[in-house]
């Protein structure tokens, strides 16, 4: 019976070729529904490991390291696809690119009260609906609050806009305390 659970998180990147006979609206539409396209794998990286005990009487916290405790023949596949892909990520890494947010974009504002201070979060989103970029407002604070604020906004704003999934800041953030 397994102790464990390891949990692994991988993002895929690929582009897929298809040949038409003729463009229009309802191909374009119906691309992602097809399954005749070349597949071409550009990159794989390993985003997170997150390991948890099935045994509840475990009380020992096991900490998510890199590793390569995989079975012999995964350990080829996965170099084998690292050899592949390391020219195309050693450039991807120097040449990050930005998703830079639209002119006219949706949003949502969202009015929070810590103690006494009352904070706003603006979010900038893309067409699909994901957030591509966070304004945060404090009412009766500081020049130096609100300077603190306004750069850990532009902070997480810049990362969502390179690529870093919100669930990244959540889990780096959440239960973070400042105690005298």
């Amino acid at each position: 019976m397994a102790k464990y659970l390891v949990e692994t998180y991988y993002t895929c990147t690929f582009k897929v070729n298809h040949y038409l006979e003729d463009i229009n609206e309802t191909e374009l539409k119906n691309l992602e529904k097809r399954d005749d396209g070349k597949f071409e794998v550009i990159d794989v990286k390993l985003d997170n490991r997150k390991t948890r005990s099935l045994d509840p009487n475990n009380k020992k916290i096991v900490e998510n390291k890199k590793s390569d405790h995989l079975q012999d023949n995964k350990i080829t596949t996965v170099k084998n696809i690292e050899n592949l892909i390391k020219p195309n990520s050693a450039n991807s890494d120097k040449t990050g690119k930005r998703f830079s947010m639209p002119d006219r974009r949706k949003g949502y504002i969202q009015k929070a009260t810590i103690g006494d201070h009352k904070v706003y979060l603006h979010t900038g989103e893309y067409e699909d609906g994901k957030i591509g970029e966070i304004f945060i407002d404090t009412s009766k604070e500081g020049e130096l609050v609100k300077a603190l604020m306004n750069n850990f906004a532009i902070a997480i704003s810049l990362g969502l806009q390179y690529g870093v999934t919100l669930d990244e800041f959540i889990n780096a953030f959440v239960g973070t305390k400042f105690e005298p």
